[in-house]
Formats: structure tokens, C-alpha cells, sequence
């Protein structure tokens, strides 16, 4: 769900939740405090009760307004241009798919667990160049 400010001169679309207008009620309560801006409240602004947000509640209110706004910018580009973003992650797995023309198995435990540069790894080649099985 999408709401356009109460702004005419600012024509954003803005997620439900992410800024109140001036003299937009919540729950019956006025979240609008005094210091309004462009007709929004910035989230330092907010009061609930009266009572000042702390600084923890003022960081989890910014950050889940930076994630939701940007999830719903990309939404918005993905839904305006559907095919570029297709193409582009077609693309983007293709470049990163060549990486498996050098992929290739070993079984040897020597060579999976122990350093290279290992003593251990000599001695193994003696033992195995000794005692072959």
C-alpha cells in the first residue's frame, strides 16, 4: 500500500508507516510533534506519550526506515523497468558461472586439510613412493 504526501507541491509516493503527516493520527494518538518539515515529522521528531524516544528506540527507528525505504525503491525500480533487471541478473549468474570451467575435485585428505608447505606432506609422498599399495 502506497500514500501520497498531503504536500502538493512534493508529489512522492511514500510506503504506509514510513513518515506521518502534520496532523496524522496513530492509534488515536497524535504522533505529530511541533517541529514539522516539508510537512513530515523527521524521526527524531517523533513523541509517543509525551515522553522523549531514547537514543536505542530513535537507531531502530532509523534503520527500519532506511531498510523499508530502500526495499521499496528497489521495488519500484524493479516494477518500472522488469526487463533490464531480468537481463542484467541473467547477465550477473552467466559472469558468475564461468568461475566453474576451473572447478575441479580432489579426494585426496592431504591436500584438503594440511598446508601445503607441511612437512607432513613430504613424509606422505615418501611413505607413498616407499610402501605403495
Amino acid at each position: 500500500d502506497v500514500q501520497s504526501t498531503h504536500n502538493t507541491d512534493v508529489q512522492n509516493i511514500v510506503p504506509v508507516g514510513l513518515s506521518y503527516t502534520a496532523g496524522e493520527v496513530m492509534d488515536g494518538q497524535d504522533v505529530v510533534s511541533n517541529h514539522i518539515h516539508d510537512g513530515r515529522t523527521s524521526i527524531n521528531d517523533i513523541d509517543l506519550d509525551g515522553k522523549k524516544l531514547s537514543c536505542l528506540s530513535r537507531a531502530s527507528t532509523a534503520m527500519a526506515w532506511a531498510l523499508e525505504t530502500s526495499f521499496f525503491k528497489v521495488g519500484l525500480f524493479v516494477g518500472e523497468f522488469p526487463i533490464v533487471v531480468i537481463m542484467s541478473l541473467v547477465v550477473m549468474c552467466g559472469l558468475c558461472g564461468l568461475g566453474m570451467k576451473t572447478f575441479h575435485e580432489t579426494e585426496a585428505q592431504e591436500k584438503l586439510w594440511v598446508p601445503q608447505t607441511s612437512r607432513l606432506i613430504n613424509e606422505k609422498a615418501w611413505v607413498d613412493r616407499t610402501y605403495p599399495q
